[in-house]
């Protein structure tokens, strides 16, 4: 169906994701998000056309949401971006095919921030954390940058040095600020996988950033510097 096709088009565009589709009153879940969205939700899960599916009210998406992200999942939401109304006035290009529909955001354990948790003002850090090595061969002392970042409260903790290596260092500050969830490179030093094994243990959600670019400092300053030069002027972005 075309709105199959349209969550192919996602899921193919945000691989490691589970696609949440906004469907009038309520959000979808296709194929095999289906099935993760049953078992982590309770809900039913059935077969319609091409692919199972299932489905939660849009009143209660911020629950749902921070269950799936509680659970080490990433999820995209997609949201439609016409309605009814727009195209039965003639207010789009899109008169006979299905609604347009955007990702409006991709969610982790750490970065979203509902209503509840401002409300609730809790004073748990929610720390997304990660580290880079000069060194990753095994028993050789390192350079060692590290960054934590809490969403929830704009708080930033950076440091550099120079490791031994066990990675003493980056043990303690681990142990000082406790990670919610992880982003480390594809390649680790032996010491520094057995950190995440032990952050593993304790039910951190560690995702592996792939392509040896992102931890590129060139690239990265590129990046940052098209980010800036795109947002309006006057943006607080």
């Amino acid at each position: 169906t075309p709105l199959e096709q349209q969550f192919v088009k996602f899921r193919d565009e945000n691989p490691g994701c589970v696609i949440m589709i906004e469907c009038g009153y309520k959000f979808r879940f296709f194929g095999k998000d289906a099935e993760i969205a049953a078992k982590v939700l309770h809900i039913f899960c059935h077969i319609d056309h091409s692919f199972m599916t299932a489905s939660v009210p849009v009143v209660r998406l911020q629950v749902h949401l921070r269950r799936l992200v509680n659970a080490g999942y990433k999820v995209a939401l997609v949201r439609q971006v016409e309605t009814a109304a727009l195209k039965a006035a003639g207010q789009t290009d899109n008169k006979t095919g299905p609604f347009k529909r955007e990702v409006t955001g991709i969610f982790t354990k750490s970065t979203l921030i509902t209503e509840d948790d401002i409300d609730e003002g809790s004073q748990d850090s929610r720390y997304l954390v990660s580290f880079w090595e000069s060194n990753t061969q095994d028993c050789c002392p390192a350079q060692v940058g590290y960054l934590a970042v809490d969403v929830s409260t704009g708080d930033i903790v950076y440091d550099e040095m120079q490791d031994d290596q066990a990675r003493q260092q980056l043990d303690a500050r681990l142990e000082h600020l406790p990670p919610f969830e992880m982003l480390v490179p594809e390649s680790v030093s032996p010491a520094a996988r057995r950190l995440l094994d032990r952050e593993l243990a304790r039910n951190v959600r560690i995702e592996v950033a792939n392509g040896p670019e992102v931890f590129n400092l060139d690239d990265c300053d590129k990046r940052i510097q098209d980010m800036v030069t795109s947002c309006p002027r006057g943006s607080s972005t």
